[in-house]
């Protein structure tokens, strides 16, 4: 018996050295046999269009994983999309070595990939779901088990073959579960990866055709709690405010965009798969816009039919709603520079706070069940609040909605920064009091009523081909306006209501059509 025991813990003894032994001996035996597989691997599941470099590979058989430094990922094809992918570390852990016996790669449960450097020539990017069974999404013989996937401190950039950068991403990590390498290699499969979570800064987007740059400080998305935030958004000109109409060779807006900070609630990304997107909430704060029409040059070809809601919902082509939009503490401004006049003329709206609710196009299935509202309060011309409340049935092919409107007391003489510059006028005197707007509008026109009270008002006519000019022509059609033509004081028992009665211009875009309607309620209540 006691023999026996001996026997028993000499071979237990025996099998401890050899499995010591061969954590020591199997590293050096396996590293060309899993450098090969994983070379040959990656080959072969990328249909022989890359190769994979490494430098060095270290396995752990206790501790169940293999790391690989300096990896390089490059194309057998010059034509191919991917210019080149690098890498300062791979991690491969929770391998499963027995997997071996049956194929050329062990299964494994995630990959960690630290500072990877992926440069990209531009191509069409697909909103279509791709299909991971498919054959040319896949090798037909996959011998690689899915897996998590943990990206850290990567950055990327797309280039057109000439080497100018479209796209570039400073810094950005990622994690996911449940992938294969053709989930990495094929970039329109990203937004549908489990559990995707994904960061950045930094970001650059090249619309060079266009005379712009989009730019973004900060960015996370987290596919679990379907939340996403973007901190220091831009859409900034990369040309002069008076050549970007010139290089454009006709009149257009030109805009100017910062946005300190967006977040979003209940993004379904997929959602695009259907394609549907509906967005629960949007808070956009300490916006700044700046809108520039250079009159200079000529405007661009014949009327144009400009849609209402209900037209642009219906061309959005899928589901897409929004049920609240919050914009807070922004700015917005629209100037016009015309002929004649030295300087632009701008209306401002300062310290705008506004809430969008209820806008689905016609797919979505809360189309027709509610109209959209938008309530705005904010500083006009930085003197006095105005409070817009609009309701718009989106569903109506009428497109019918109301708008009311209502500003506070100011001193005329403010709005001259706007009404020298594009009117040829100027209040040399003028206070107003209150002004109420009430109208109901639909695709054919405009009619309501408006309330202005105001006293004292006098105006200078200005020469149209000299804003500073103010010759014997000028100065009869003033005298002519303030004594026969112009009411000075509305207020009181006396006071004119207008009666809008206004056809919609076809031409004009909805922001165009409500200021052509009010601008006609103006001109007849100072009459």
């Amino acid at each position: 018996m006691k023999n026996a025991t001996k026997i028993l813990l000499s071979v237990l003894a025996a099998l401890g050295l050899v499995i010591l032994a061969s954590s020591f001996i199997l590293p050096d035996i396996l590293e060309p046999k899993l450098r090969r597989a994983l070379i040959g691997e990656f080959y072969e599941q990328s249909n022989e269009q890359y190769q994979l470099e490494l430098a060095s590979i270290n396995i752990s058989i206790w501790g169940r994983e293999i790391s690989a430094d300096s990896i390089a990922v490059k194309t057998t094809d010059e034509s191919l999309e991917i210019k080149h992918i690098k890498a300062s570390s791979i991690l491969i852990d929770g391998i499963q070595w027995f997997t071996l016996f049956s194929q050329r790669f062990p299964r494994f449960r995630s990959v960690t990939v630290s500072e990877p450097d992926a440069e990209l020539y531009t191509r069409r990017i697909s909103s279509a779901k791709p299909n991971p069974e498919s054959p040319s999404a896949n090798n037909s013989d996959i011998t690689l088990s899915t897996f998590d996937v943990f990206i850290k401190s990567g950055k990327g950039k797309i280039v057109e073959r000439d080497g100018n950068v479209v796209f570039s991403l400073e810094s950005f990590d990622l994690s996911a579960r449940e992938v294969n390498l053709n989930t990495i290699l094929q970039g329109a499969y990203v937004p549908y990866l489990q559990d995707l979570s994904f960061s950045g800064a930094g970001l650059f987007w090249n619309l060079e055709e266009e005379f712009y740059h989009f730019t973004v400080d900060d960015f996370a998305f987290n596919k679990e709690s379907k939340a996403a935030r973007v901190e220091g958004l831009s859409f900034t000109p990369i040309v002069p405010k008076y050549d970007f109409a010139k290089f454009k060779g006709q009149q257009l807006d030109r805009f100017d965009l910062t946005v300190q900070s967006i977040q979003m609630e209940n993004v379904d990304l997929d959602s695009l798969f259907i394609p549907s997107i509906n967005l629960s909430n949007i808070i956009i704060e300490s916006a700044n816009l700046e809108v520039f029409h250079d009159k200079h040059m000529p405007p661009g070809p014949g009327i144009r039919f400009k849609p209402l809601l209900n037209d642009v919902a219906k061309q959005f082509g899928f589901s897409f709603g929004i049920d609240k939009l919050e914009v807070k503490n922004s700015n917005i401004a629209y100037g016009e520079h015309l002929p004649g006049s030295d300087n632009p003329g701008f209306i401002t709206f300062a310290d705008l706070d506004a809430t969008i609710t209820g806008f689905y196009t016609a797919e979505h299935p809360k189309f027709g069940e509610d109209s959209l509202r938008l309530d705005v309060m904010t500083r006009f011309m930085d003197a006095s609040i105005l409070n817009v409340d609009l309701a718009y049935a989106v569903q109506d092919k009428d497109e019918t909605h109301t708008l009311k409107a209502s500003l506070n007391e100011m001193d005329g003489t403010v709005l001259n920064g706007m009404l020298v510059n594009t009117a040829f006028t100027r209040i040399d005197r003028g206070y107003i009091h209150n002004l109420l707007i009430d109208l109901t509008l639909t695709d054919s026109y405009a009619r309501g009523k408006m309330w202005l009270e105001y006293e004292d008002l006098k105006i200078t006519a200005l020469d149209e081909n000299d804003a500073t000019n103010t010759n014997f022509k000028t100065r009869l059609k003033s005298l002519i306006a303030n004594t026969f033509v112009m009411r000075s004081d509305n207020m009181g028992e006396d006071m004119k209501v207008a009666e809008i009665d206004y056809p919609r211009p076809k031409d004009k875009a909805i922001f165009g059509y409500w200021w052509k309607s009010i601008q006609s309620g103006l001109e007849e209540t100072i009459k």
